[in-house]
């Protein structure tokens, strides 16, 4: 409908009707059943309880230490549903937030995992042909939106952010006029020695982003 339209552009919900989807795709709750569009839906669902946490936690850094920019990091794969359908827009949101808080040097960093990170993961079975299409479409259709948001945008474009219909907050309807992220890390976990692709995901390339992450949040303690 109307109120709806700016959420009726981008997910065609008959669509997933007609396919008749197991009924615990539909709850967001456990997850995006591996659908990037329900990952985004989740997202649209729960967005003012996001902007809240958010706002109140950046607000909170501007307050204590008076800073004029702060370092977000964002974490997820590109296989999955949620992590690959939200991502854009987290990556805006805590943007556009940290500036309407005073951190006008926000700066984004990007850490994703590809499909080939879950490889050794045998839980997820890529072995199996079927899965491998499926995952591989969905890490396409992730790596392809990302490639054009971040090479394209500069001045005079950009792409309207509507999570709230006819909101006058600029968080809420805005729009993306920047490339989302300032740094970018993708793991698929391939390499000559000590590959990590063969490896549980929670084994290998989680700990290897979550040692990268540390090292830029914690500058002393990234130098033992």
């Amino acid at each position: 409908n109307g109120e709806d339209s700016h959420i009726g552009g981008w997910w065609n919900v008959r669509d997933y009707l007609a396919q008749n989807l197991p009924e615990i795709v539909w709850n967001l709750d456990e997850g995006a059943g591996r659908y990037r569009q329900f990952g985004r839906v989740a997202l649209f669902t729960n967005i003012t309880v996001f902007q809240t946490m958010l706002t109140s936690a950046l607000r909170t850094i501007r307050q204590q230490t008076n800073a004029e920019g702060v370092a977000i990091h964002v974490v997820g794969s590109l296989a999955g549903g949620t992590g690959a359908g939200l991502f854009i827009d987290v990556a805006h949101i805590a943007r556009e937030i940290a500036q309407s808080v005073g951190l006008k040097q926000a700066k984004v960093f990007g850490y994703f995992a590809l499909v080939e990170a879950f490889e050794g993961t045998p839980a997820i079975r890529l072995n199996n042909a079927i899965t491998r299409l499926d995952f591989d479409a969905r890490g396409y259709a992730a790596l392809r939106e990302l490639a054009r948001l971040q090479t394209t945008l500069g001045e005079g474009t950009g792409y309207d952010m509507r999570y709230v219909s006819g909101s006058s907050d600029d968080v809420l309807n805005g729009r993306l006029e920047q490339a989302p992220f300032d740094m970018l890390y993708l793991f698929d976990g391939r390499r000559t020695s000590n590959a990590l692709d063969q490896s549980s995901i929670e084994n290998g390339i989680a700990p290897t982003i979550a040692d990268l992450v540390v090292t830029q949040v914690d500058a002393v303690g990234g130098q033992d």
